[in-house]
């Protein structure tokens, strides 16, 4: 099933360098030669193509890709004392990378949304399959893909009940407050408190912000609070599958409304959530043609790093170029 051959490959930091490493791939289960491609699923059944620019009113895309006022400046403060730990529990890349800005361009994903098939996954084209992997997941957003699973944490009373009194704390030293807890309340009160808090708190946000987008708007999610004090006591937490499920699922609910767009159905307005930028950059990425030409990494920088503060490229028709792309697909190799 998996064959071994030796690849030159570029380092998950850089864009140029590359070396020369054993690599391993999944063997094909169909020769395109010899043997006809198998029919799209079901779901993949649509004898038209949406409107692009009608379509994009019907959907609002939430996940935050524009890091919020003093964010870089509380990640480079808390990096001086923190970036081993960040390392240990593989959240640097993560960590930094949530300081880019990215130029979120939603007739992109759309237009690939088209292809998505809800059975495998995948997205399905006329010259073959492919996706999102795990490994994108990890070098395009710098997530972990070892650890406890995000689950975990919260079956630890102990962490629980640490969590809640950081809160309530939270809460009574700011009783003025009311409603939920927004971002910026949040980072005003506890930046620069010092100590192991204020790396808890810094913590909760990032994940909140930049990892586990809800549908509370820019509102602190208690439901992280003990991933992020197992990640401050140095408990690698494996974020890459819990972030790459919430892309799956919100894929699956564009492609939906997608299909009852096509079918003239009432449908309200669509709110997703998962980090889109994600899948935008994995196109960028796999389909150089699609998108703009990335900058220069600088040394160290994560590789999400080459496409910040890019402008998006007109995709209008993007639904039938991706049809054309298949012989000019990227690899990480």
């Amino acid at each position: 099933m998996i064959e071994e051959r030796d690849q030159l490959m570029v380092s998950q930091n850089s864009n140029q360098t590359q070396t020369l490493r054993k690599a391993h791939f999944l063997k094909p289960t169909l020769d395109p030669i010899n043997q006809t491609l198998p029919k799209p699923p079901s779901s993949l059944s649509l004898s038209s193509k949406p409107n692009i620019n009608l379509l994009k009113r019907r959907v609002n895309f939430k996940g935050t890709t524009i890091p919020q006022k003093n964010w870089d400046t509380w990640v480079q403060n808390l990096q001086q004392t923190h970036e081993n730990t960040w390392k240990k529990v593989g959240i640097f890349d993560a960590i930094r990378a949530s300081t880019c800005c990215i130029v979120r361009d939603n007739e992109l994903i759309l237009g690939l949304a088209y292809n998505w098939c809800t059975e495998t996954n995948t997205f399905v084209f006329q010259w073959g399959e492919c996706s999102i992997t795990l490994e994108d997941v990890m070098i395009l957003g710098g997530f972990s893909v070892l650890g406890e699973c995000v689950k975990t944490p919260s079956q630890n009373k102990e962490i629980v009940k640490f969590g809640e009194k950081m809160f309530n704390d939270f809460l009574e030293n700011r009783s003025n407050l009311k409603g939920p807890v927004g971002h910026y309340d949040w980072m005003n009160y506890f930046m620069e408190i010092g100590g192991e808090l204020e790396h808890m708190a810094f913590l909760v946000l990032w994940l909140s912000r930049y990892v586990f987008s809800t549908d509370h708007y820019c509102r602190i999610s208690q439901c992280v609070f003990p991933i992020a004090i197992c990640l401050a006591r140095g408990t690698r937490i494996a974020l890459a599958p819990a972030v790459l499920a919430s892309i799956y699922r919100d894929l699956s609910l564009l492609k939906d409304k997608i299909v009852g767009f096509l079918n003239e159905w009432v449908a309200t307005k669509l709110v997703l959530w998962a980090p889109f930028q994600f899948v935008q950059l994995w196109v960028w990425e796999r389909f150089p043609t699609l998108g703009p030409l990335p900058i220069s990494l600088l040394d160290g920088e994560p590789r999400l790093a080459r496409w910040r503060d890019l402008k998006k490229q007109k995709n209008e028709s993007c639904v039938i170029h991706f049809e054309l792309l298949g012989e000019s697909v990227d690899s990480w190799f």
